[in-house]
This record gives C-alpha cells, structure tokens and sequence, in this order.
C-alpha cells in the first residue's frame, strides 16, 4: 500500500511496518532503516585462511541468521596495516561475493546489490594472498527488501 510520495520518492510500509521506497538504482524496494553486520579478529600477523567473528563468536560456528529478505548495498573493509587479502562474503558455505585488497589497508564499496534471503546464515571468510594481515574489520549494510 502506498503511504506518501516526499520529493518524488514513493514510500510504502510492508506488513511487518517496515518503511520502503523504490531504489532506481537497484530497481527493487529496499528499506529507508538499514542493519549493520560487523565482522573481525582482534589479533594481528594473520596468514592463510581464517573466519572473522561476530560479536567475538567465530564465524565458522555461528553466523548471523537473517529475520527478512534483504539486499547488501555496501560494504567496508579496514586492517591496521597495507595488505593482500580477499575477503569472502559467504551464506553457509556458498560465496555470494568476494572483495579483495590489493596493497591496501581498506576500501568502500556502496553500490552493490546483492540479495540474499529470509533465514540465510552470513559469513566472512579471510584469505591472505600475500604477507600477513593485522585486525581486520568488516562491515556489511544491508537495506531490507521487500
């Protein structure tokens, strides 16, 4: 049902109250609220292949569950120190997508557009390519999808 139409943008509530409006960019409804995931090891001279963790739970073990379809529209990487790394978004053990360091400490990503599904289990795989990496951070942004 549509609520209200602010400068343009038509606006609708979903029937679990949340607040949406069409994204041209995406050509899809997405929410105007969006939901943060963060992703890291809080250790340094990292090599090979490790899960980040979520708040402290190691990924491998747990990841977070999905309440709602939803789409990634951006993401964040941070590390202490200039590395090589790929970093694998993953539901179980599927890799919805990759991004990777290439001798740098972090980068921006806000124009994705990934979906993923109600009840999908979100995880974040650490490759080192070369070197070590030192406290990686990583933060998903996720609008919900109607």
């Amino acid at each position: 049902m549509l609520v209200d139409t602010i400068d343009g943008i038509n606006l609708k509530q979903t029937r679990n109250g949340i607040l949406i409006f069409y994204d041209n960019s995406r050509k899809k409804w997405l929410s105007i609220f969006r939901e943060s995931l963060s992703f890291g090891i809080n250790n340094s001279n990292i090599t090979g292949k490790r899960w980040l963790s979520t708040t402290g739970i190691v990924t491998n073990l747990n990841s977070y569950m999905l309440p709602r379809n939803g789409t990634i529209v951006s993401c964040t990487i941070q590390t202490k120190n200039v590395c090589n790394a790929k970093f694998s978004i993953r539901d179980k053990d599927n890799e919805l997508f990759n991004i990777q360091l290439n001798s740098q400490s972090g980068k921006t990503i806000d124009d994705l557009n990934i979906d993923i599904s109600n009840q999908d289990h979100i995880k974040v795989l650490l490759e080192t390519v070369s070197g070590n990496v030192d406290y990686p951070i990583m933060c998903l942004e996720i609008s919900w999808r109607n």
